[in-house]
C-alpha cells in the first residue's frame, strides 16, 4: 500500500489557516483507505490550540462526509513545527484521540520541510514500512510440523475448565508439561 498526494479536499483548511502549508496523502488501496493530513506551520510558536481547531475542521468537513467505517477511522493527522515544542504540549496532541489520530514532527533542518521525508516518516509510522518479515524456518521452532500443535489441542479438551481446585491444579501441571516439552531440545 502506498500513499499518494490528494490535495483537491483540503481548501476547507487552507481557507482558515493560509499561513499554513496543508497536504493531504490518501491510500491507493480502496479496501483498507487511509487519509493522512500533513500541517506545516512556517511559525516556531503557532498558536496553542490551532491543531485542535484544524482536527475539528478535518472532523466536520473531511471525515463526517466519509461513508466507509474503515475510511473513517484511518484518518492521521501529522503536525511539523519548524522546531521543538514542549514535550507537555506534544503528548497532549498525540494523546489526543478525538477524530483522528495526531502526530508531531519537528524540522530541525530544512530537509524535514520536504515533503518526501515527512512522507517517508508518516509511511514508516502508520504503515510500518521500516518493519522487515523473515519468515521463521521450522527448525528454529521448538516443535516441528502440526502434530504438537494438534495433540495440545486434543490434550486441552479433557482438561476441566471450572474454578475446582483440583481443576486449576490439573491446569497447572498441563502447562507445566508443554512448557518444559517445549524447551527441551
Amino acid at each position: 500500500m502506498q500513499l499518494s498526494r490528494n490535495d483537491s479536499n483540503i481548501r476547507f483548511l487552507t481557507d482558515a489557516f493560509p499561513s499554513v502549508d496543508f497536504r493531504l496523502y490518501q491510500s491507493n488501496d480502496p479496501d483498507r483507505f487511509i487519509s493522512c493530513f500533513i500541517a506545516t506551520f512556517p511559525d516556531p510558536d503557532p498558536e496553542p490550540d490551532a491543531w485542535l481547531e484544524i482536527t475539528s475542521l478535518i472532523a466536520v468537513d473531511f471525515q463526517a462526509s466519509l461513508t466507509n467505517d474503515f475510511a473513517t477511522w484511518n484518518i492521521y493527522l501529522a503536525l511539523v513545527f519548524p522546531r521543538p515544542i514542549s514535550r507537555h504540549l506534544k503528548y497532549k496532541i498525540e494523546s489526543n484521540r478525538f477524530a483522528l489520530r495526531k502526530m508531531v514532527l519537528t524540522s530541525k533542518e530544512e530537509s524535514l520541510e520536504k515533503s518526501d521525508l515527512v512522507l517517508e516518516t508518516i509511511e514508516d509510522m502508520i504503515l510500518g514500512n521500516d518493519l522487515k518479515l523473515r519468515p521463521a524456518s521450522s527448525e528454529s521452532l521448538p516443535f516441528s510440523g502440526s502434530s504438537f500443535v494438534r495433540e495440545i489441542i486434543s490434550s486441552t479438551v479433557a482438561i476441566p475448565a471450572d474454578t475446582k481446585e483440583k481443576s486449576i491444579l490439573t491446569r497447572r501441571q498441563h502447562i507445566a508439561e508443554l512448557l518444559s516439552r517445549i524447551s527441551q531440545p
